[in-house]
């Protein structure tokens, strides 16, 4: 495994598994919560990418949602865990719980 600062820096080979992840995550999330649909996001280099490692966004959606919107209000760690554990359970795996 090595340290993967953004997008552009993805070999071709290493291409294909994480966008098979990527893709599991997306029809995990769909599943595990209820939503119609999921809008992936990426962000290379300033001012979008915030912590410098190659990361995906997998947004739940729904039809009229308001996307794209912000919260500044931070999710108490107790749903965090539950739904960690709804997505981990859906993708077949064990949970860490949040990584924040």
């Amino acid at each position: 495994m090595r340290f993967i600062p953004d997008l552009h820096a993805v070999s071709e080979s290493e291409c294909g598994p994480v966008l098979h992840m990527v893709g599991r995550v997306s029809a995990a999330i769909t599943g595990a919560f209820d939503v119609t649909g999921t809008t992936v996001v990426e962000n290379n280099g300033h001012p979008g990418q915030s912590v410098r490692h190659l990361h995906f966004h997998v947004i739940p959606r729904w039809e009229g949602d308001g996307y794209p919107r912000r919260s500044e209000t931070p999710e108490l760690d107790t749903v965090l865990v539950k739904q960690a554990d709804r997505l981990a359970a859906e993708l077949g795996s064990p949970t860490t719980g949040p990584t924040r």
